[in-house]
This record gives C-alpha cells, structure tokens and sequence, in this order.
C-alpha cells in the first residue's frame, strides 16, 4: 500500500468537504414537521387500534350477554319440562357464570383501554 503524502490527503480532505458541502440539508423546520407527520401518523394508528379493539369487545360483550339469557331461558326452560330439573339448573347456572366472569374481563378490557 502506498503511503499518502501531505498533498494528497490535503485534497482528498478537500473533495470530501466538497461533496459534503454539495449534499442539501433539510433545515430544523423541516426535521421538526417531519417529527410532527410522523408522530401524528403514529397517534392515529393508535388510535384505530384503539377503535377496532374497543369494537371486539363491544361484539364479545354482546355475544356474552346473548349467552347468559339463552342460558336463562334454557334453565327456565328444563325447570318447568325436565324431571332432572337441579341437574339442568345446576349446568345452566354454571354457564351463566361463566359467561357473567367474560363479561366482566371484556369490560375490564375495554376500561383499561379507554383510561
């Protein structure tokens, strides 16, 4: 490898502050609206993600709540038709709560994510 003498790094420092100094460069109002697009950008993705959960766990609440009173028509139901009725009661009042604890956690969900 040859070794550079003065002159040559001398121009080679040179061409580099050349092409460095021809390179356009954006100005702090610009840098500063680009930050403000893109953080703008960012707080409206957010905010659909916000939108479309908060839609699935309006749908579940519905889903539940149609659960629960299905589950309340059945056990009134197999209460006044079925011989076995404490069994049938017993199942359906299982389904209910269960149903009654997704209930609460969907709307626990949906809490958290409007504070």
């Amino acid at each position: 490898m040859k070794k550079l003498t003065s002159l040559s790094l001398i121009l080679l420092l040179m061409t580099a502050v050349t092409i460095n100094s021809a390179v356009p460069r954006k100005s702090s109002t610009e840098i500063k609206a680009a930050k403000i697009a893109t953080a703008k950008q960012n707080i409206a993705s957010a905010e659909a993600a916000l939108k479309a959960s908060q839609t699935n766990l309006e749908s579940a609440r519905k889903d539940v709540t149609k659960k629960i009173v299905d589950a309340q028509t059945e056990a009134k139901y197999k209460v006044e038709h079925d011989p076995d009725t404490l069994r049938y009661l017993q199942r359906a009042s299982d389904r209910v709560g269960n149903a009654q604890r997704a209930l609460d956690k969907a709307n626990t969900e949906l809490y958290t994510l409007t504070k």
